[in-house]
């Protein structure tokens, strides 16, 4: 399944394009870089295929996750979870980490897009190199950045997502903590999961996906080029 956007276009209120024309596929198990400067859309796109797009802003064209095609706007997706570059406001700050891994495990089993099964919650926080019986009990403020984002990748593999778009995930980490998200997110395809990260660091696309997709003033130039 994994995902695609088809002829994908996002204006602001004015009319002004900030993003598209856009086509873009990804299948089942592959790893996609999305590089471009800071204000080149990757956000955009990114919050197009999670159905995340800000108010305000005027989309059209169409997206496919989970199965299933969807105008860029709507507020609900299947089959995609959003790992963001700032683990702080991922999680909610009120409720312990335990709680929001099997909640989203809950959901994931109720909104599968695939025959998967969903994995267990502490079995994915000992994938992302965490103890569930030190992290489970905590709240996200008494977490480290590295350990919060390494939890945000669990919740979203908890959701049993089939796609996983990364937002700038190492952006807020050290080099060593990036080194260690980067090997999860390379780990994707083992599990079944599909990959989009968005990111303006090419070291990083080298290391976790397979090949890149380079986004400039809004539009994709040229076509995908392996990562070597």
């Amino acid at each position: 399944m994994a995902g695609e956007v088809e002829d994908l276009v996002v204006r602001d209120p004015a009319g002004r394009v900030l993003l598209g024309p856009v086509d873009l596929t990804v299948t089942p198990g592959e790893r996609v870089a999305v590089l471009g400067r800071s204000g080149a859309g990757k956000s955009l796109l990114a919050a197009c295929l999670t159905a995340g797009l800000p108010p305000g802003l005027v989309a059209s064209g169409r997206v496919r996750t989970g199965g299933s095609w969807r105008h860029p706007a709507d507020v609900r997706a299947r089959g995609v979870a959003l790992v963001h570059q700032e683990s702080a406001t991922s999680l909610h700050p009120l409720y312990r980490v335990g709680t929001q891994l099997d909640r989203a495990a809950r959901l994931g089993r109720r909104r599968a897009a695939t025959d998967r099964p969903v994995p267990v919650v502490d079995a994915l926080l000992e994938h992302v190199g965490l103890d569930p019986a030190t992290v489970r009990p905590r709240l996200p403020v008494e977490l480290s950045g590295g350990q919060r984002q390494r939890v945000c990748v669990a919740l979203a593999l908890a959701c049993g997502a089939d796609l996983l778009v990364a937002d700038e995930p190492t952006t807020a980490l050290d080099t060593v903590t990036e080194a260690d998200v980067a090997a999860l997110l390379a780990d994707l395809p083992a599990r079944g999961t599909a990959l989009v990260l968005v990111t303006h660091d090419h070291a990083l696309a080298g290391r976790c996906t397979d090949r890149t997709v380079v986004l400039g003033a809004g539009r994709l130039g040229g076509d995908a080029v392996e990562v070597p």
